[in-house]
């Protein structure tokens, strides 16, 4: 737990910037943390998803980043993905302020909250279904039927960076696995 604290740690302050200063694990099934961050005299907090742990997952971890992805990038109003942890394998992403509950909400507030959720439900189903579907389709190519996957034991090993290494061993590094990804896309 603490190794993963630090590599967390180590990814956003390397990829969102700042300084981790606060990190709590939500005590649930799959692990997921909170990360307090400061930049430029600014606080924000992150939240980092991880893997499930407790079973195989029907829908894998990097699907679920890459829908959230596009769903961002066709104007559906869902947390921002700042991109891939290997270590623990994890994505991060803005976290959404709010309740999960009306408790304490009028009448005439949960009726607004339902209106603007029947309003983006409208905006998905208007979306291009194909469009997800290449995405989905291409991944399950590369990651389930191909097996290409990151390099989670031996990150520094130079052959990750190598093109035609990662493709012969189908393991790689972010970067590669990212450039393959785009190249198999076109």
């Amino acid at each position: 737990m603490e190794n993963d604290f630090e590599r967390v740690t180590t990814w956003v302050e390397a990829h969102i910037g700042g300084t981790v200063v606060g990190m709590r694990r939500q005590a649930r099934w799959r692990p997921v943390w909170f990360v307090d961050v400061e930049r430029d005299g600014e606080a924000r907090t992150v939240m980092v998803r991880g893997d499930r742990t407790d079973a195989a997952p029907l829908f894998p971890l990097e699907h679920e980043m890459k829908f959230q992805q596009l769903l961002e990038e066709d104007g559906i109003p869902v947390p921002h993905v700042y991109g891939w942890c290997d270590d623990p394998r994890a994505f991060v992403m803005d976290i959404v302020p709010g309740e999960n509950h009306f408790e304490h909400a009028t009448a005439a507030e949960r009726e607004a909250v339902m209106d603007e959720y029947m309003a983006i439900l409208a905006r998905m189903h208007a979306l291009d279904p194909d469009r997800y579907a290449r995405v989905m389709a291409l991944n399950r190519y590369l990651f389930d039927e191909l097996h290409f996957v990151g390099n989670e034991v031996q990150y520094e090993d130079p052959r990750n960076s190598f093109l035609n290494e990662v493709l012969d061993r189908r393991t790689g590094i972010p970067i590669t696995l990212a450039l393959l990804y785009m190249e198999v896309a076109r």
